[in-house]
């Protein structure tokens, strides 16, 4: 398969999280696809989606943001798609952790991500939101002990019928320690008598690519090596 167009979304094991300190630039514009800074455009190169991208002989997006949620990744592909028609695409969707989500700031009508109990803030607006904090901790509860694999499986479910009906070419996957969520969302299928065989994952156990230590950092984080291996794997997936 050549002249694919990609679209990659994820978290930071797909944005580039240790290789690049700061979600955001020098002007505290949050370093996403979009960003036209220097230091972006490198990001965008060296991790694994422009590496596959080259593979492939095409061009891509590379969506995905550190600590982003499946809540932000199921926002920013639908919207992606629903206003772009890029010819013979394929989406490589890479699953995080169910307890993140994510903050709309109405006065700069902008979107920021938010993991465990933390919104990662632009310095501006740190002092903004004490409020907003504590309500983030008592929704953590809430969702930690509750619903997050039923809410992850409707959010696959709601990405799959999408890709589906627009028959757009989809991977769905985890990597390294995120591996886990598919098996707690396997469980909540199981009881539920919910199909988990629809949906189009990796051909790896849990749907998860592994990677051994030289090819990550001590956080876990794919390093250079890592983004490299991943572009590999997923190479050899798409040609099968």
């Amino acid at each position: 398969m050549k002249n694919i167009f990609l679209y990659a979304n994820g978290c930071s094991f797909t944005w580039g999280g240790e290789l690049y300190k700061s979600l955001f630039d020098k002007n505290d514009n949050l370093l996403d696809c979009y960003n036209p800074s220097p230091i972006n455009k490198e990001r965008l190169q060296v991790t694994w989606p422009g590496i596959l991208s080259k593979k492939l002989g095409g061009s891509f997006i590379n969506d995905a943001m550190g600590c982003g949620s499946n809540e932000r990744i199921l926002r920013t592909t639908t919207n992606f798609f629903l206003k772009n028609k890029p010819d013979n695409p394929l989406a490589i969707i890479q699953f995080t952790s169910p307890i993140r989500g994510e903050y709309y700031d109405e006065d700069l009508e902008k979107w920021y991500p938010w993991k465990d109990k933390y919104l990662v803030l632009p310095n501006k607006l740190k002092n903004k939101h004490d409020k907003l904090y504590k309500c983030l901790e008592e929704y953590m509860v809430l969702i930690k002990y509750s619903k997050q694999y039923y809410v992850f499986y409707q959010q696959m479910l709601a990405l799959h019928n999408f890709f589906e009906s627009n028959n757009i070419p989809y991977i769905f996957m985890t990597i390294g320690i995120f591996g886990n969520i598919i098996t707690g969302v396997k469980k909540i299928c199981e009881k539920e008598k919910l199909p988990m065989d629809i949906f189009n994952f990796i051909k790896k156990p849990n749907g998860n690519i592994r990677l051994d230590n030289e090819y990550v950092f001590a956080s876990h984080h794919p390093n250079r090596k890592g983004h490299t291996k991943i572009a590999d794997i997923l190479y050899n997936e798409i040609q099968l």
